[in-house]
């Protein structure tokens, strides 16, 4: 029985030339290279490329070895690194401009708690953005939801508290918003609501067992911190 046949790309056949050697075969030519990464084994790390053939699709490039495809291929061009936008001016000091977005101010504030030592460089940035953003928050005309969240960041920033008792604030905080969705609302707090009794049904247990060691008061330099422990563990 006959169908009726779907138009499919894929079927259509290329006839450009191609150039085939004396004994019917032909070699394989790299159009350009569309991505890099890098492959991470034990001990040693393996640049590649995706490098799209002629006669094929995009769908169809592979990842080749990077090495291998610049020794064979010398000519052909690499995908260009996209250029980093320093934050600083010419003079070494963060650029004026980086003050007129409020919301960049506070990711690159949240940011800077996550320095590691000797980092200098979002020290500075910690101190340049709480600066702009106290001056912010005195202006006349801001916008209400950006600033309880601008204070509420420089009171306590978000690197520096367990992420569930994170959550449940900005859930107070996304209710009060005129424009907050109610079903979101509602699955943040059920999430909230069942991840909370799982926490207690094992407080519930850990409690238990230390009750039943008797450690508590057998030594009495032990301090009975049950769940002050069990949240540092969350932490």
């Amino acid at each position: 029985m006959l169908r009726k046949y779907e138009p499919d790309p894929s079927h259509v056949l290329d006839w450009t030339d191609l150039e085939v050697d004396e004994d019917a075969s032909y070699e394989e030519r790299p159009v350009r290279v569309l991505d890099r990464r890098d492959q991470v084994l034990r001990g040693k790390t393996i640049p590649l490329v995706k490098v799209l053939w002629k006669h094929h699709r995009v769908e169809e490039a592979i990842w080749e070895r990077e090495l291998e495809v610049r020794e064979k291929y010398p000519d052909l061009n690499q995908p260009q690194t996209p250029k980093t936008i320093s934050p600083k001016d010419k003079f070494g000091n963060f650029k004026k401009s980086l003050c007129e977005d409020t919301k960049g101010l506070l990711s690159l504030y949240e940011a800077s708690y996550l320095l590691m030592e000797d980092e200098s460089i979002l020290e500075e940035a910690r101190d340049f953005t709480a600066k702009h953003l106290k001056e912010w928050l005195k202006k006349e005309s801001i916008d209400p939801n950006l600033g309880m969240l601008v204070s509420h960041a420089l009171e306590l920033p978000l690197h520096w508290a367990m992420p569930r008792m994170k959550v449940r604030w900005f859930i107070d905080a996304y209710e009060r918003r005129l424009d907050m969705n109610a079903k979101l609302l509602e699955f943040a707090k059920l999430d909230f609501n069942m991840l909370q009794a799982i926490h207690q049904e094992d407080l519930k247990h850990a409690s238990r067992w230390w009750e039943s060691t008797g450690w508590g008061k057998k030594l009495p330099f032990v301090r009975d911190r049950v769940v002050e422990n069990y949240l540092w563990s969350l932490g």
